[in-house]
């Protein structure tokens, strides 16, 4: 299966994440929170990766990226202009 996660959660996070899940309209945002969280229960990146149906790649970039920036960096950010 694979090792640990690399990224634990605490209950705010969880919390937060969870109802992000439950108020956000968009689907990449959802994909991205929902994997965070996935992967947080200890499911592999290419478990998630196929249920999610991207590549394990994105999986660990949305775990980075939710690391260094919070739940914020999982938001759908408008293009400029």
């Amino acid at each position: 299966m694979g090792g640990p996660s690399g990224i634990k959660l605490s209950r705010t996070e969880r919390r937060k994440l969870s109802r992000f899940l439950t108020q956000t309209k968009d689907s990449k945002s959802y994909r991205a929170a929902l994997g965070v969280l996935l992967r947080a229960q200890g499911k592999g990146a290419d478990e998630v990766g196929i249920t999610l149906g991207v590549t394990r790649k994105q999986v660990f970039d949305w775990c980075r990226e939710f690391r260094e920036n919070g739940i914020e960096a999982l938001q759908l950010q408008k293009p400029p202009g």
